[in-house]
């Protein structure tokens, strides 16, 4: 049986992945607490987090949206972002808040996977393109009302036709006083969301979002659109958590360092 492109481009991304960690967690072992950067993720001490190539890539992303803004915030080990790291050290700290709640993983990070599945958590992946358990488009969630625990959607929103949708299918389908950790792209100088149906190039929607497939940015008000949504919000604050996990906005002037916690 021969074996697709496809096949060999995963397995070498599969080889990659287990090298890097095998080789960042022996350094770790070697590395002092003084000394290190810490990744709740993977669990590693390094001695430096690393950038990524959003600044080669100006294709793709707005070099304005990353210049001046600190790029070395990527894991070497797992490549987790510090919205990751704050995620997971949140939930370290708030594990009798989330004992035996079975998650539904929406564009779900490889980073943070693992992490929950190492603390025991029953995790299932969801995403409309890329490979997962569900296929499941968050427009149109082809799952039975209040029938999920626990759901972990970040940055998806800026890339749906009608966010206002999203919002309303992600409460539709958490049971009664289930939660959501949920993030997006947010630009504090921006009073409210900013969105502009015209925009529809790749070239534009880069240029005045941030990156090409991005359809809005959303503005200062954004636990308040999740309010009028109905949930129940509090903050899941980076500025919270140890600072050896560089809980920095970054890579991009719209990363901020904080996820929302959204009770139904």
């Amino acid at each position: 049986m021969s074996i697709g492109g496809d096949s060999i481009k995963n397995i070498l991304k599969s080889c990659v992945r287990t090298i890097r960690y095998i080789k960042g967690r022996t350094e770790s072992a070697f590395i002092s607490d003084e000394d290190a950067w810490y990744c709740p993720c993977c669990g590693s001490k390094v001695r430096a987090f690393k950038a990524g190539s959003f600044l080669n890539h100006p294709e793709i992303y707005d070099r304005r949206c990353f210049e001046n803004v600190e790029q070395n915030v990527l894991c070497p080990v797992c490549l987790s972002f510090p919205r990751h790291r704050i995620m997971c050290c949140w939930i370290d700290q708030n594990l009798e808040l989330l004992k035996g709640k079975k998650i539904l993983y929406f564009a779900p990070n490889s980073s943070v996977y693992s992490f929950l599945r190492k603390r025991g958590f029953a995790v299932t992946t969801a995403d409309k393109f890329a490979k997962a358990d569900r296929k499941l488009d968050i427009m149109h969630i082809d799952l039975p009302s209040e029938s999920q625990e626990l759901v972990i959607c970040n940055h998806v929103m800026e890339y749906l036709d009608d966010y206002r949708v999203g919002f309303f299918e992600l409460k539709r389908i958490l049971k009664k006083d289930g939660l959501l950790i949920i993030s997006f792209p947010t630009d504090e100088s921006l009073e409210t969301v900013f969105e502009d149906p015209s925009i529809t190039s790749p070239d534009a929607r880069r240029s005045v979002f941030g990156e090409i497939g991005n359809l809005r940015l959303f503005g200062r008000d954004s636990a308040e659109l999740l309010e009028k949504a109905g949930f129940d919000v509090s903050l899941i604050d980076g500025d919270a958590c140890p600072k050896k996990i560089l809980p920095a906005v970054g890579p991009a002037g719209y990363d901020v360092n904080y996820l929302f916690l959204c009770k139904k």
